[in-house]
């Protein structure tokens, strides 16, 4: 779509949320201590209905941005279709990572949670405890609680940045990055109709 009125040296500050959340910060930051991560994993079931649009496009964008900011640009995307309205959207990265999302509208209970996987153990963040908890877990199974911030939420963060942006500062995720990620959406769903042929 065209983009109107915006000059070529305007500031775009793209809304991936979760990158402000002070939880994946202290995750993002604990995952160096795993050594080499084979693997992450993001899944977000039983969410809101989607009125317009599809479950790539409004669920797909959240993992794609987590797993860019962790592992860089991704070698290959493709989804597959699984019950109900749920898509398992996977991500190859270098190194022989992989990304793997389940995400949909429609499922038993609600799911949601990130884990990081790497030889050294594995980080663990669940989202329906209260409070929320970030977990390293030794290759022994010894669970370990990691602690982060929790006097703002993402929301409040991403607004602080917003208005640092306006007075100059550079955004932390530019036009560029929101353009990545529906590029990589478009990806996937053109994988997802190929797989269901």
């Amino acid at each position: 779509a065209k983009v109107a009125n915006i000059t070529p040296d305007a500031k775009l500050l793209v809304g991936h949320l979760m990158l402000y959340d002070p939880a994946w910060i202290a995750m993002k930051k604990a995952a160096k201590s795993l050594g080499k991560i084979s693997q992450i994993n993001y899944t977000a079931l039983k969410g809101p209905s989607i009125k317009e649009g599809t479950v790539l496009q409004d669920a797909g964008p959240h993992p794609i941005y987590l797993f860019m900011d962790l592992l860089g640009k991704p070698k290959k995307i493709f989804a597959r279709k699984g019950r109900f309205d749920n898509i398992e959207l996977t991500l190859e990265f270098d190194r022989g990572i992989s990304g793997v999302a389940d995400i949909g509208t429609v499922y038993t209970e609600r799911k949601r949670g990130i884990t990081i996987t790497g030889e050294k153990g594995k980080l663990i963040l669940g989202e329906f405890v209260n409070p929320r908890q970030l977990l390293l877990i030794d290759q022994n199974d010894k669970p370990k609680p990691l602690s982060f911030p929790i006097e703002k939420s993402p929301l409040e963060l991403e607004i602080l940045e917003f208005a640092k942006c306006i007075r100059g500062k550079t955004p932390k995720v530019p036009l560029s990055s929101g353009i990545q990620v529906v590029k990589l959406i478009a990806l996937a769903e053109k994988s997802l109709y190929i797989f269901l042929k």
